[in-house]
């Protein structure tokens, strides 16, 4: 293979990173619609054919950059007009619409119970679900033509009642991809409209289903297609161990198994991916050209092995990949492994002379023309980036980190000892080499940094590769001989478990995973510069600049983790966990949260700690539970370990529903909270806590409430604090209620300058009653937050206490949040909302 001149691969590159520079800024900013971009992007052509040498390429990357731009915001911001959520119209946030439609079933109907938390299982009911490629929407005026894909969940539905390739009409509440709700949260509405997705549809029952005919050769062939690859999917399942009509979770070590061979994300995975993140070997657990590789290696051994070899094994390797990418999920780590494989098979088979940095520069461009926001995702980045590092050490031919001579026995030149040597110092030192590369890239994504990466990667290469090779091996043999199958899905399910409970235990050792403050794009990108010198550079004897690059990257980066992130005086961020509250309240270099309960499972390992690392929270040592409702405090367990939780205060009352229920869901929660060394603290009227330049003075409820007949519920036990903090103009004030109602409001208002504050968390996520309207009156806020889901949204009772203040509902407007700047001004805000 002979390279082709560095013009080239420059050419290349700087047309990837100029499309991705469009994609971003039509993503960010909307300038103007997409025709108006293609306009430039046809003027800027016609001045690269006229122009001369140097103004053409100037002209050439801005009809590029334009082209870019005007193709994400035709994906993304102008959506067809025949996509079901642009047919069924705009709908009030968090309002389903109820709407038959008629499709095909892209796969056989599996049942789950969902979710796995412990304190979130008990709402969980079994309902079957299915992908759904809809084609029309059913109205009063007759069939319209829609397009997009639904997910469908049926309540009662048994596994595979509904086939792959059926066409059905359904009838259920249909709710379309909703934007991001809160800081640090993917935007699943772009994301669902590159997909070609449209949202969600919950049939109430499997009797709303019925069969729809369609007649003709082509639904024929498309039913049988599907059908077959359903079947087989269900084989290479059963193969790896995992029953694909399961009704109960599978556990860790069967799930990653799935995710390592298929590419399949079951929610069982969902904690050890984090850890993989976290620890920073994220490019390991998503298919990539590794596990390609891995397979692909399998194959040719065992053909070389039964006597085949020559033209014919690159036609098979490349049967081999379009047969996995048919069965995989057509997720798109799976589909750009697939692609980049069968690209450089295809440019060797041919013989011609090319740059393999320069073809892969090209095929990240096509890859991001069939989805422009991959350019953003951590996924693309590394598999890109690590492919295209370990090409470019390729051509370096040097283990920079080892290189020099580490001793040990002597062996002759060519010997198998010094190749065996010359291997491993080659796997350490580009294992250290991806390590180091992703290490900024991760950083930026997930706001922590694992220093310990490369040893993670090390320990987790091999028993990831047996795993690869042992679930294939499992598969083919499940294909063909299913009686010699259950030695490999032994094997692979004890290695699996392994791993998973290997991840889960280095995550939780100290130092493994570091926060880091927000806003480190200019410290990634400096650390990735000087890495890219280091790999770059030959030996330990380098010049004194990049020595004093290196420190001060150094220098940098302990900043970034050990200087915590500073807010004003008071700031008050009220996430959208839906049904639910979590408040996080900040003030100098101190974090509280109020409350931590969602209606969503897995909001205290993923929702909760990704929003607090994007508004800059650092740690997290003190949390308030008001009362001992479920909906308050069921995700604080599981995000306690990822913010630093030190101490939880809540109310004697929840102490005593503890010791009354020991198997209930506040004894499980407690239980896990001490389990981590996080303190349990009961308070009570009185009592005072300070928070940065703040104090919280908790106003309710007194000592026994219940006991001395001052209230009659658990929710009229809830604390309730009133938090100061000095300003310019005097002290500013913010109430926090938690879910009091008639019987503590009452008893608050006989002192009702104890209550008066400028901004206030409703009452009840916003539940109506006249002591209610009363009591918000009473404290007069200028800003009202109300944490609720879509039930409580626009109750028209409110509305006389609604006048002149600032009302943000996180069902209407996502999180939202008031500050408090040192001048005295309250300023307030939301997500979606003003």
């Amino acid at each position: 293979m002979v390279s082709t001149p560095p013009r080239a691969r420059r050419i290349a590159i700087s047309s990837l990173l100029v499309f991705a520079a469009g994609v971003v800024v039509a993503d960010r900013l909307v300038l103007m619609p997409a025709a108006a971009w293609f306009a430039v992007a046809a003027g800027a052509a016609a001045a690269a054919v006229l122009a001369r040498r140097r103004v053409g390429a100037v002209s050439m990357g801005l009809t590029l950059f334009c082209l870019a731009a005007g193709w994400t915001t035709l994906r993304i911001h102008e959506p067809p007009r025949h996509r079901l959520d642009q047919r069924v119209g705009a709908l009030p946030p968090g309002q389903p619409a109820l709407v038959r439609v008629e499709g095909t079933v892209l796969d056989d109907a599996t049942v789950r119970v969902d979710p796995v938390d412990p304190l979130a299982r008990r709402f969980g009911d079994p309902a079957g679900t299915f992908r759904l490629r809809v084609d029309r929407v059913l109205t009063d005026a007759g069939p319209r033509a829609v397009s997009g894909e639904l997910r469908v969940f049926v309540t009662g539905l048994e596994p595979r009642e509904v086939r792959a390739g059926a066409t059905i009409r359904v009838l259920g509440l249909y709710q379309p991809p909703r934007p991001a709700l809160n800081p640090g949260e993917p935007d699943w509405q772009k994301l669902a409209r590159q997909r070609g997705r449209v949202g969600t549809l919950r049939v109430a029952g499997r009797e709303l289903i019925r069969p729809a005919h369609r007649p003709g050769l082509i639904s024929g062939i498309r039913r049988g297609l599907l059908r077959a690859r359903a079947a087989a999917r269900a084989r290479m399942m059963r193969a790896l161990g995992v029953d694909p009509d399961r009704t109960a979770p599978a556990d860790a070590g069967s799930a990653l198994t799935l995710a390592l061979v298929l590419g399949a994300r079951e929610p069982e995975l969902d904690d050890v991916g984090r850890a993989f993140r976290r620890t920073g070997i994220a490019h390991l657990l998503a298919v990539s050209a590794f596990h390609l590789g891995v397979l692909v290696g399998l194959v040719l051994l065992a053909a070389r092995l039964l006597g085949g070899r020559g033209r014919g094994e690159a036609l098979m390797i490349a049967l081999l990949v379009f047969a996995y990418l048919t069965l995989t999920p057509a997720r798109t780590p799976v589909i750009r492994a697939g692609l980049m494989v069968l690209a450089l098979l295809g440019a060797e088979s041919l013989g011609r002379r090319y740059d393999r940095l320069t073809l892969l520069a090209w095929l990240a461009l096509a890859l991001l023309v069939w989805r422009p926001l991959d350019a953003l995702a951590l996924g693309f980045q590394l598999s890109v980036g690590i492919t295209a590092l370990l090409m470019w050490m390729g051509e370096l031919d040097r283990a920079w980190l080892l290189g020099f001579d580490v001793g040990g026995a002597a062996a002759r030149p060519g010997s198998p000892l010094r190749a065996a040597r010359r291997r491993v110092r080659q796997l350490v030192s580009s294992c250290v080499a991806c390590s180091a590369v992703s290490t900024p890239i991760v950083a930026v994504h997930t706001g922590v940094v694992a220093p310990g990466a490369a040893l993670v990667t090390l320990l987790a290469m091999f028993p990831i590769a047996c795993i690869i090779g042992a679930g294939a091996g499992a598969m083919l043999l499940g294909v063909v001989l299913p009686a010699l199958t259950p030695v490999l899905t032994r094997l692979t399910g004890t290695l699996s478990g392994w791993v998973a409970r290997g991840m889960l235990a280095i995550e939780r050792v100290p130092g493994a995973t570091l926060p880091l403050m927000p806003g480190s794009l200019p410290w990634a990108a400096a650390t990735l510069a000087v890495v890219l010198v280091w790999i770059r550079h030959t030996g330990w004897r380098a010049r004194p600049s990049l020595w004093l690059a290196t420190g001060a990257v150094v220098l940098w980066s302990l900043w970034l983790v050990l200087v915590p992130a500073r807010s004003g005086p008071l700031r008050v961020d009220m996430l959208a966990v839906g049904d639910g509250s979590c408040y996080l309240i900040r003030s100098g270099t101190d974090a509280m949260l109020w409350d931590c309960g969602s209606s969503r499972s897995s909001a205290g390992d993923d929702l909760i700690p990704r929003a607090c690392a994007a508004l800059g929270a650092g740690r997290v040592t003190t949390a308030v539970v008001t009362h001992p409702n479920v909906d308050h405090f069921n995700a604080l367990p599981a995000a306690a370990r990822w913010l630093g939780l030190r101490r939880v205060l809540t109310t004697p009352t929840t102490l005593a529903r503890e010791r009354d229920d020991p198997d209930g869901p506040v004894a499980d929660a407690l239980a896990r909270l001490r389990a981590q060394g996080v303190a349990i603290v009961a308070v009570r009227a009185g009592y005072r806590e300070r928070l940065g330049r703040a104090t919280l003075t908790f106003l309710w409820p007194p000592e026994r409430p219940i006991e001395r007949g001052l209230v009659a519920q658990t929710n009229d036990t809830s604390l309730v604090a009133r938090i100061d903090v000095p300003t310019e103009r005097g002290p500013v004030r913010v109430l926090m209620t938690g879910d009091i109602q008639r019987a503590a409001m009452a008893h608050l208002l006989e002192r009702p300058a104890e209550v008066a504050a400028d901004a206030i968390e409703l009452p009840h996520h916003g539940s109506f009653q006249d002591t209610s309207l009363i009591f918000v009156r009473a404290v007069d806020p200028s800003v009202v937050l109300q944490s609720t889901g879509p039930s409580r949204l626009g109750d028209e009772r409110w509305h006389p206490a609604r006048h002149g203040r600032r009302w943000h509902s996180t069902a209407a407007a996502g999180a939202a949040w008031v500050e408090v700047r040192p001048d005295g001004r309250v300023l307030s805000g939301s997500r979606l909302g003003p």
